[in-house]
């Protein structure tokens, strides 16, 4: 079982993956191998995993601490958590700079 540190999370290398996916699966599509909806569906299911996962996640440790209902699990949630989470971020980034335009409308007078 991996048993990681508490303290030691992988922000540097979740965002510099993700970011080299998210550059490969753009130069697919410059390249015409794969349409933009087909990298925005995935990308956009990429999130909504990670976002699963994170909230599951998230509402099963309010279950332990908080109603100390006995959940156990083959891994540390809270790390799987926020590594998760990291991800989810990322890409959430990802995709708030994809619709940028439609914010920007928000802010115009």
């Amino acid at each position: 079982m991996f048993t990681p540190r508490v303290e030691e999370y992988y922000l540097p290398v979740w965002f510099i993956g993700i970011t080299l996916g998210y550059f490969v699966t753009y130069l697919l599509v410059k390249a015409k191998k794969v349409s933009l909806l087909a990298q925005r569906k995935f990308w956009n299911a990429v999130l909504f995993v990670s976002f699963l996962v994170t909230a599951v996640s998230g509402i099963l440790m309010v279950f332990r601490s908080q109603y100390h209902v006995s959940i156990s699990l083959p891994f540390d949630i809270k790390f799987w958590h926020v590594e998760i989470g990291i991800a989810f971020a990322v890409v959430a980034i990802f995709h708030a700079l994809w619709h940028l335009a439609y914010f920007k409308g928000y802010f115009r007078k």
